[in-house]
């Protein structure tokens, strides 16, 4: 977080396991890269209010926007498949959900 964002947050339990087997999403606008990954989700809070200068940004990040869950819904969140876990979260739901979300669009 602190090298492409400039912002530092206590990172918490792990939430979740997502797959990515480009093979299956052939033609999906949103994906572009050809490499299998497995991507891993944290729950995390900001350490501060401040955020230092990232070392290392994306080129195609603009900004650092921290969203709290009940704005959620009001997104368009990548992998689509992620945002029904995250809106979750907070409520009794995000008990029962899985720890490995698949292969998510």
């Amino acid at each position: 977080m602190r090298e492409e964002t400039g912002l530092r947050v206590d990172v918490g339990e792990l939430l979740w396991g997502r797959g990515y087997l480009p093979e299956r999403h052939s033609g999906n606008p949103y994906h572009r890269t050809r490499m299998q990954q497995l991507q891993s989700y944290f729950k995390a809070q900001p350490a501060s209010d401040a955020a230092l200068p990232a070392t290392a940004p994306d080129r195609t990040q603009p900004a650092v926007v921290w969203h709290p869950l009940a704005t959620l819904n009001e997104l368009v969140l990548l992998p689509l498949g992620l945002a029904m876990p995250l809106t979750a979260l907070g409520t009794t739901e995000a008990a029962h959900a899985p720890a490995y979300l698949g292969d998510l669009a």
